[in-house]
């Protein structure tokens, strides 16, 4: 199945999401990308689209902030966007959407400030990554020799051929 849409994977990336919903947080796939079958299958896609119910879905917006920028640097270099600290924090809270909207400004403000903090403490504690080691070059002009024990094969010849005796056969 390939991709009809741009599809977003959520910031604990077990669920998708379409272009432009708050709660996406990292690219999975672009118009195009092939998705694997069972990945189709465990967030629900049809013909490379999430599916739509049959009725129109009024959406749930969480209000956010009117302080944090919309992305948040939480290590030097490393930024998040505002709708995964937001999402994250109504999670935690536990609330439903009522009930995160209907926080005081100030206790969300709050509540959203921590989960900065969280998010900064959980990227500090990961070991850092270590860049792959790239592979040697070739020098140029240099051929690469064949592994000993290896002959090159003449035309005609078939390396372990009929019964596959490992014996070369003479050319007919």
């Amino acid at each position: 199945m390939f991709a009809r849409e741009r599809l977003f994977l959520n910031a604990e990336r077990n669920a998708l999401y379409p272009d432009g919903h708050q709660l996406a947080a990292f690219l999975y796939a672009a118009v195009g990308d092939e998705i694997p079958d069972s990945a189709a299958e465990k967030f629900g896609l049809v013909d490379g689209e999430l599916k739509k119910s049959g009725k129109p879905k009024i959406e749930e917006t969480l209000l956010g902030s009117n302080v944090l920028p919309a992305l948040v640097e939480i290590a030097a270099g490393k930024t998040v966007q505002l709708g995964v600290v937001v999402g994250r924090a109504y999670k935690a809270s536990g609330l439903n959407v009522d009930g995160w909207n209907a926080l005081e400004d100030a206790e969300r403000e709050t509540r959203l400030a921590q989960m900065v903090e969280t998010l900064k403490q959980e990227h500090a504690a990961r070991p850092p990554r270590t860049p792959a080691t790239p592979k040697p070059k070739k020098a140029a002009g240099k051929k690469e020799q064949a592994p000993a024990g290896d002959k090159e094969q003449k035309t005609g010849e078939n390396k372990g051929g009929a019964g596959g005796s490992g014996e070369q056969q003479p050319a007919t």
